[in-house]
């Protein structure tokens, strides 16, 4: 069953119960990370990570566990709140981040009015590898395909609903979180509130469906992606996007990996261990691959939370921002040769 976000809870803790055994494997996990706290979005309590003994496996998970009956508690000031689309109207320099990216779009993808010297134009976003894979994502994966019916499992505020539609998809969406919910639907899109299992949807009803940093939140991942298995339409695609638990940054940063959020993340996969979930829900083509989105907000916060003596301000310097830029550039260089190091692991299955 997914998290449900629960509003109105009066408590300030959140209870627990105890998972010292691998979902996956069953194995025994040994003790990765203790005392991590939510520095973050405020959610009470300190929390630890185990890592399955098992070598295939891997998985990490937190132990103690959220209560599923809890769970809302940490979600309550959780980013999926607000509205990341972009403006509808810009002035001066402002419009200028979402000119180069609608230039990128029209040059890589054929997406929107081309504008002069396009190619140009989107050129910092062909050099910033993190930047040019949060563009790529969905885009690859609804531009170069005939269109049909999408599914966004977590669609936020809708962000990723409104990019299919504008290239003919017929969407639909389904969050835990009322808020997006309410937000995505302001805009007129068709959005679910709560679990995609509980929805009852038709089988076989889209040909592809997203999942972009959900899984991790979920207490039953084989059984969410057994739902995708029976909604997706023959020859249809399943695309999940998750922080990658073998990325350059956990390697580096540990307990100060931005992409623990403990207790939102439940759990945290590899590709070995994301793949054999798949299969066990009936998926038969099964590829993995890691990236760079996120490793720029990964690599600033990160390091940031290895300096106690920082300040509250979070507002990098020119200094940070060139770091920054260097430890992606080497991120993206290392894949070349580790092509398990990325920030995200994606898995498309069909």
């Amino acid at each position: 069953m997914n998290v449900a976000y629960r509003a109105g809870i009066d408590s300030t803790e959140i209870r627990t119960r105890r998972c010292g055994r691998c979902y996956i494997c069953g194995t025994d996990g040994k003790w990765l990370h203790k005392n991590v706290v939510d520095h973050y979005f405020g959610a009470p309590g300190i929390w630890s990570f185990r890592r399955c003994a098992n070598h295939d496996c891997r998985l990490i998970w937190l132990d103690p566990m959220p209560m599923e009956e809890d769970i809302g508690l940490a979600y309550k000031d959780y980013l999926t709140h607000e509205d990341y689309s972009a403006p509808k109207s810009w002035h001066g320099l402002s419009a200028l981040p979402e000119l180069i990216r609608n230039a990128y779009r029209a040059s890589r993808y054929g997406v929107g009015p081309k504008p002069r010297m396009s190619a140009l134009l989107g050129l910092p976003i062909y050099l910033t590898p993190s930047r040019r894979e949060a563009v790529d994502f969905p885009l690859r994966y609804l531009a170069d395909r005939p269109t049909g019916r999408l599914l966004d499992i977590g669609c936020g505020d809708g962000t990723m609903l409104e990019q299919a539609m504008s290239l003919g998809w017929s969407v639909e969406g389904v969050d835990f979180d009322s808020k997006a919910v309410d937000n995505a639907r302001s805009k007129g899109l068709e959005v679910h509130l709560g679990a995609v299992e509980d929805l009852k949807l038709p089988t076989d009803s889209f040909d592809l469906i997203l999942m972009s940093h959900l899984i991790e939140h979920v207490y039953d991942p084989i059984g969410l992606l057994r739902e995708c298995r029976r909604l997706l339409s023959p020859g249809g695609k399943l695309i999940v996007a998750t922080p990658n638990a073998e990325s350059r940054g956990h390697t580096k940063f540990g307990a100060n990996w931005l992409l623990l959020h403990a207790p939102r993340h439940l759990y945290l996969f590899n590709s070995a261990n994301l793949a054999a979930m798949t299969r066990k829900a009936g998926f038969k083509t099964i590829q993995t691959r890691t990236g760079t989105r996120g490793a720029d907000g990964v690599f600033f916060f990160s390091k940031y939370r290895t300096q106690p003596a920082n300040s509250g301000d979070l507002t990098p310097t020119v200094v940070e921002r060139l770091r920054v830029l260097g430890a992606e550039l080497w991120e993206s260089a290392l894949l070349k040769v580790r092509p398990s190091c990325g920030e995200e692991l994606v898995l498309e299955a069909n």
